[in-house]
């Protein structure tokens, strides 16, 4: 997540998919002024999150699917940040993910494993299976820039993807 902006120019954020074993950079993004909106698909995620220690760093905190978003506090986002999300909906949903996103955000700012890495259903979470498995290409054809963290079909690597809408 080094995006500097973020830093330097805070503004709003909307997150998707935060819970409260996962919410990265959440502490500095705040302290750095951001104002955080979190959408979690999974109802027993968003009771974790009114009930956990962070919680005064969400200022808005909604239920919906980043492939058809509901309403939010926000018109229009700053950022948008999904990490480690791409991998929870198949290939086929992902760009109409990425409408949603790109429709509501100055930049979008993705991370996901690098290929293929199997993960099964977490916390009895249903929407915690991977169902997609990306590389580079699968951003790069939607005029996304990419970095990549270690070898692909790797645990722990990783690919971030990232693009300015507006400036």
């Amino acid at each position: 997540m080094f995006v500097p902006e973020l830093f330097h120019e805070p503004g709003t954020i909307l997150y998707i998919g935060a819970y409260n074993r996962r919410f990265f950079g959440s502490g500095v993004l705040h302290q750095a002024g951001n104002e955080i909106t979190v959408v979690e698909i999974w109802e027993p995620f968003i009771d974790q999150l009114k009930e956990h220690r962070f919680r005064h760093r969400i200022a808005h905190l909604v239920q919906g699917d980043v492939c058809d978003l509901p309403a939010l506090p926000h018109e229009q986002y700053d950022y948008a940040l999904w990490f480690h999300g791409p991998e929870h909906i198949g290939k086929e949903d992902f760009p109409r993910a990425l409408v949603n996103l790109e429709a509501r955000a100055r930049l979008v700012v993705m991370t996901c494993p690098w290929g293929r890495f199997e993960h099964g259903m977490a916390h009895n979470n249903p929407f915690t299976r991977h169902l997609g498995h990306y590389n580079p290409h699968d951003f790069i054809k939607h005029r996304y820039r990419v970095a990549g963290i270690g070898p692909p079909d790797h645990p722990g690597s990783q690919l971030q993807a990232w693009r300015w809408l507006q400036r």
